[in-house]
């Protein structure tokens, strides 16, 4: 069985970094962190995606010395952590910054981002796509929410892109806590842990769920799903998302949709691997079984 190297994770509280060193195995193999993010998970979203960067150690850590000395000056006008969607409509603390100000916050991240970081990724589900499969096969308790569906995407994402580019080391994957549907991605993820033939798959080496304001990568994550799920709403790539991917410099991006196919597959793969939802998406009245999406 392959050991890791102890590697640093960054936390940002009180205006500093804090170094948490994660205990050491005895055989060094890389590690690289993936930081996701997610956005449109509310009920009736036309899009749902979950994704963001993937960063080695070193990268990782620059990032967030140079992302918490942007942030430093900003704390004196109420804002603690970027939200893309908040910075560009100029909601709450974000109205305390001039569009200039506001501007030069996304062109800050975007440079940051493309100096540090080994590529981006993003796993997204249309609505209309999710809620046929699930009323025509009523298989959720395998893919569990679209949020949670994303997010064993990505595991997936990021397992095809090792296989491809001859990647042996592990994978730590961290996402932004809060979400709904945190316990069950959570429940199903362990459940990947426990299994040696996926884990191996995936390059697993553990999970997490923590606040955008104290793991500073879940920001720029942040960035790329409001980016894409905005290039999809609007059909066109905005300026930014220009910025991000021009070059010479920009690192790759990695983005799918899940269709009616690759979401069908997935709750086969779960099926037979038994990997499974803890939600109660089945339930029996009497003589009539009733499923809920």
């Amino acid at each position: 069985m392959a050991r890791y190297e102890p590697f640093p994770l960054s936390l940002y509280g009180g205006a500093e970094i804090h170094e948490l060193l994660l205990r050491p195995e005895v055989q060094l193999v890389t590690i690289l962190t993936a930081f996701c993010d997610e956005t449109g998970t509310h009920a009736g979203a036309p899009l749902t995606s979950v994704g963001g960067y993937v960063f080695d150690k070193e990268g990782q850590q620059l990032f967030s010395q140079q992302w918490a000395a942007v942030l430093q000056p900003l704390k004196e006008k109420g804002i603690r952590y970027f939200r893309a969607s908040a910075c560009q409509a100029a909601d709450g603390p974000f109205a305390n910054l001039s569009s200039a100000e506001r501007d030069a916050l996304f062109g800050d991240l975007i440079r940051m981002v493309r100096g540090t970081g080994k590529f981006g990724m993003a796993a997204g589900i249309e609505d209309c796509v999710f809620q046929e499969v699930m009323h025509r096969n009523k298989v959720q308790g395998y893919t569990g929410t679209k949020y949670t569906a994303c997010a064993l995407r990505c595991l997936t994402l990021l397992g095809q892109w090792a296989d491809e580019n001859n990647y042996e080391g592990g994978i730590e994957y961290l996402f932004e806590s809060g979400n709904q549907s945190q316990s069950e991605a959570d429940h199903m993820m362990r459940q990947i842990a426990d299994n040696p033939e996926l884990a191996s798959r995936f390059r697993y080496v553990g999970h997490g769920f923590h606040p955008k304001y104290s793991l500073l990568p879940l920001q720029a994550a942040d960035l790329l799903v409001w980016l894409w799920q905005k290039a999809c709403a609007e059909e066109a790539f905005s300026p930014y998302f220009q910025s991000l991917r021009k070059q010479p410099g920009a690192i790759p991006h990695y983005v799918v949709h899940l269709s009616d196919t690759s979401l069908n597959i997935m709750a086969i793969v779960n099926m037979h691997y038994g990997v499974r939802s803890n939600q109660p998406y089945e339930s029996q009245e009497g003589n009539v079984r009733i499923y809920t999406v």
